[in-house]
């Protein structure tokens, strides 16, 4: 490969790993305080943050502020933020995992004891077993009203 085909792929590259992150950290709803030391910018930074727009927010001692997309940023800018969030942001993922195992886990659990809470209620004869839990009762509210209106003519 030419020198010019590694930049263009690298440009490419920074462009798709940046609207992956951008999704990533909307989803999780995060963003990172990035230490300034750990950035290659010369001038005074008071304060530099990822947001969760991926938008790299650099603040100078002196008051002025420059907000884009982390991909605008120069590669050596771009590489270091990465570098300086990823342990971060792979912890945020673990956690948002444990999150989600633990609410699919809980309701695993209730679905269960919602079928045996049917079974019970409904009863349980052969068809409606093979049934979804919400036919069975759709079936038995009708078969009950059928029998209230039945009742009272």
């Amino acid at each position: 490969m030419q020198l010019n085909e590694f930049l263009t792929e690298e440009d490419k590259l920074i462009k798709e790993l940046c609207s992956s992150l951008k999704q990533v950290l909307k989803k999780l709803n995060v963003s990172f305080n990035i230490p300034s030391k750990d950035l290659p910018i010369r001038a005074k930074v008071k304060k530099v943050i990822l947001n969760e727009e991926c938008h790299l927010i650099v603040i100078y001692e002196k008051g002025e502020v420059h907000s884009a997309f982390l991909a605008e940023y120069p590669r050596e800018t771009v590489m270091a933020v990465l570098l300086s969030i990823m342990p971060e942001l792979a912890k945020v993922i673990r956690l948002y995992r444990k999150r989600v195992s633990t609410r699919t886990s809980f309701f695993g659990r209730i679905k269960k004891e919602l079928k045996n809470v049917l079974k019970t209620i409904v009863g349980s004869a052969e068809g409606e077993i093979e049934k979804e839990p919400i036919e069975a009762v759709e079936d038995s509210l009708k078969t009950e009203n059928e029998k209230a209106k039945g009742g009272g003519m």
